[in-house]
């Protein structure tokens, strides 16, 4: 009893304990942060490469002939839920007359690719997301056939005035040579051209033909939307919206090298956006329908990738390998089939396979960070030692008296052992609390800092993500918590060995 008594009295009344659980409260806080952080930024990449692709990819670097029929095969096998094509390419994007830039074209099947995929669950708007598709939901499709009305009102109004401009200058040219008005005539003309561009544009850009096949942007394509800088909220359609249109110019692909490759332009219909979390995905990347693009750049019957959904596979490794096996032996039956196709006509890989150049360096990354700040956090055993050795030092007759009233040497350690694990589930408890939270909310204190110092550590380009991770893992916190105990446990052994090991005699008599 008086193990604990001594204690939670050394605990209250030694202040300088305080330095020893702020040290050990710091090195938690820092390690749960580079830790959650760290974890966030893999985690996320894992996420969106999973997201992205399914569970096992199939890929053609010449293009994958007969995927239709292939794709029935990998439908009748028990282990596979679903498949999907892909078409890769690029193309220039145009919306409006602002905004040009290169993007990465990409062909999906909707909603056949929100089974194989995380594709519906970043859509925009609402009824998109609930009905994934590359035409306008009915809803949203009689709004913009309601606003064509207005348009057209303003194209008939804008008619009357070119209209009457027209007579104006049909008027002054009849003139005689000497009273006409050469500025005039001049300006009559300007207005009248820029009248009728006004109205090609509205036609262009403004009314609504739904016949038209639909657009899919990465709702972080410059000029389409905006962020708040408090709270991170996406504000959609700052510079277009949807209905609007998009053009992208592209390369027929399907034709030979040497062959005439002449762009092909094609308008769209802009219906929304997506969101994958990866600013470099999301950035660049539009999708259109997957026979659409097909046709455009004349794929022949050809896929560049096919991704499958494995069932039950979730997150385990043995379920996803055996996926990926039964897919391969499918190939494998299939190619030993046809002439034109080979086994190593298609290249076979998980997701994680896939995105191992991306994944690896990351992972390895956050190993080393995370090795780092736990040897920098090897400085609390040392404080905690120099603290409690010294605090041994000053209670030399207090070890003595207790000794001689019979204390064992197993007591005497174990209030100094009871101290140190006292001072390392506080410090730790501390510096859990504030570790937890500043994640949190690390990215309103980024973007306060960003504002009132005008200091930007975290950019949206250079790390990938459009958010800082600020999830925390309930398995590191608790690693953390019991790493930062055990290093005070640690700390407080060599100076409770040498109390144990005092003699009661020679500690009375110390000075």
């Amino acid at each position: 009893m008086y193990k604990l008594f001594l204690c939670l009295r050394y605990l209250r009344r030694r202040y300088i304990a305080l330095v020893a659980i702020i040290g050990i409260a710091l090195c938690v806080f820092m390690v749960v942060i580079v830790a959650s952080v760290m974890n966030g930024f893999l985690g996320g990449v894992e996420e969106a490469a999973r997201g992205m692709m399914g569970d096992v990819i199939v890929d053609g670097p010449g293009g994958l002939p007969h995927y239709e029929e292939f794709i029935s095969e990998l439908n009748k096998l028990d282990n596979i839920e679903a498949a999907t094509p892909v078409i890769y390419t690029a193309g220039l994007l145009r919306l409006r007359s602002k905004y040009t830039q290169m993007v990465r074209v990409v062909g999906i099947r909707l909603p056949q690719a929100t089974e194989v995929t995380r594709f519906g669950d970043g859509l925009y708007p609402d009824p998109l997301e609930a009905a994934p598709g590359f035409q306008f939901p009915e809803s949203m499709a009689t709004q913009l056939l309601a606003n064509n009305r207005l348009w057209e009102d303003q194209i008939v109004v804008m008619s009357e005035q070119i209209e009457q401009l027209e007579q104006r200058l049909l008027e002054e040219t009849e003139k005689d040579a000497a009273a006409q008005d050469q500025r005039l005539i001049e300006a009559l003309e300007t207005d009248i051209d820029a009248a009728r561009e006004s109205m090609a544009a509205i036609r262009r850009q403004y009314i609504f033909r739904p016949e038209a096949p639909g657009l899919i942007l990465g709702v972080d394509i410059p000029g389409t939307t905006k962020r708040d800088p408090v709270t991170g909220a996406y504000m959609r359609y700052t510079g277009v919206g949807q209905g609007d249109k998009g053009q992208l110019t592209l390369l027929p692909l399907g034709r030979g090298v040497g062959a005439m490759t002449t762009p092909i332009k094609k308008t769209f219909n802009l219906i929304g956006d997506q969101r994958f979390g990866v600013y470099l995905i999301d950035s660049n990347h539009v999708y259109v329908d997957f026979d659409v693009l097909a046709n455009l750049i004349e794929m022949d019957g050809r896929c560049h990738q096919i991704q499958v959904k494995i069932r039950n596979a979730g997150d385990d490794k043995a379920i996803l390998a055996i996926g990926a096996a039964a897919v391969s032996d499918a190939w494998a039956t299939f190619a030993a089939k046809r002439p034109d196709l080979s086994e190593d006509r298609a290249i076979i890989q998980t997701w994680r396979q896939k995105q191992a150049p991306y994944i690896d360096p990351i992972e390895r990354q956050r190993d080393l960070v995370i090795i780092m700040f736990g040897v920098v956090s090897l400085v609390s055993v040392v404080l905690v030692f120099a603290i409690f050795y010294m605090m041994v030092v000053q209670k030399t007759k207090d070890i003595g008296i207790l000794k001689s009233i019979g204390a064992s040497n197993a007591g005497v350690a174990c209030v100094f052992l009871l101290y140190g694990s006292a001072v390392g589930l506080v410090g730790s408890v501390l510096g859990a609390i504030g570790g937890y939270y500043f994640v949190r909310f690390i990215n309103p204190i980024h973007d306060w800092i960003a504002d009132v110092f005008d200091w930007r550590v975290f950019s949206r380009e250079a790390y990938m993500f459009d958010k800082i991770p600020n999830d925390v893992d309930p398995w590191v916190l608790f690693s953390v918590l019991v790493g930062a105990m055990i290093a005070g446990l640690f700390g407080a052994l060599a100076p409770a060995t040498r109390a144990a090991r005092m003699e009661p005699v020679e500690a009375l008599r110390y000075e």
